[in-house]
């Protein structure tokens, strides 16, 4: 209808200046429509290999199944859009992919969340949906996203050097000069906190660390649920070797990642959750009622 309405406004002048208007107007479309196009199957927002280990799940995966994940990637911008999964993993998994993951990314919650209960939800989650037979694969990230990463910020701090990232488009443009800093086997921040330290920090009231607190807490979660699930279901380690300000690296957290095979269990039912061995009085302490 537009293309009409500028032919008739602009032939009214000159027949071949219409025409040359709509064609302008048709090419113009059809460039912004292909940057559209390249935009959704763009990797900008990821690393090849990160692209890779999503066709190799289209292939991995039958049509009639899909991906349970650890991380939502579902986007709703705001409640007058509709959800959806988010373009760069969609374009190359063209499967349904749902969230199995107890964890409430809410501050208030993790300060009194125990870690075991935690996971011990996520896994009958993860367990129901896959008796469903709806679901064959579950993938979980083996590290934070690089902006949330208590381990690689220690390795910073241990080299004297700290690389700040406030949002993954900054990402992009990584300085090189904040990637050095080797690691050491000791541990000096948050991560050698005892869990009641970390608990204990998380409520002391003081907000300057408890975004780093809550994903050192949010990290033991993952890594406690993934240990808990390796007996459950066999499990294939993607790996990234690639450092940050390498093409390959991802940020966004993705890889490196374990994907369980929920089709081939190594058990027959869900075992029962371990509670801690109930604390004998001693002796010694009793006291006397002579």
């Amino acid at each position: 209808m537009t293309r009409l309405l500028l032919r008739e406004a602009f032939e009214g002048a000159h027949r071949w200046f219409g025409r040359s208007i709509v064609a302008a107007v048709i090419v113009v479309i059809a460039v912004f429509g292909n940057q559209r196009l390249a935009s959704y199957r763009a990797v900008r927002w990821q690393s090849p290999r990160t692209i890779e280990l999503f066709k190799q799940l289209n292939k991995q995966i039958p049509p009639d199944k899909g991906l349970l994940t650890f991380k939502d990637f579902v986007i709703q911008q705001n409640r007058a859009k509709v959800a959806s999964y988010r373009e760069e993993y969609a374009w190359y998994l063209d499967r349904e992919m749902a969230v199995a993951n107890a964890w409430q990314y809410e501050m208030w919650w993790a300060q009194s969340a125990k870690i075991e209960d935690t996971v011990g939800a996520s896994v009958k989650e993860i367990w129901r949906q896959a008796q469903t037979g709806c679901f064959a694969r579950y993938l979980v990230p083996a590290r934070e996203e690089l902006r949330f990463d208590p381990l690689y910020r220690e390795e910073q701090e241990v080299g004297g050097l700290l690389l700040e990232v406030n949002s993954i488009p900054a990402m992009a443009g990584i300085q090189q000069g904040a990637l050095g800093g080797a690691p050491t086997g000791k541990r000096t921040g948050v991560t050698s906190l005892k869990p009641e330290e970390l608990d204990a920090r998380l409520n002391d009231g003081e907000w300057d660390d408890d975004q780093m607190l809550f994903w050192e807490k949010h990290r033991r979660y993952r890594e406690a649920l993934i240990a808990r699930l390796r007996e459950l279901y066999p499990c294939q380690y993607f790996d990234n070797r690639a450092r940050p300000g390498d093409e390959d690296f991802c940020y966004s957290g993705i890889t490196p990642c374990y994907l369980f095979d929920l089709t081939r269990p190594l058990v027959t039912q869900l075992p029962a959750q371990k509670l801690p061995a109930p604390r004998r009085p001693n002796p010694k302490k009793a006291v006397s009622k002579s």
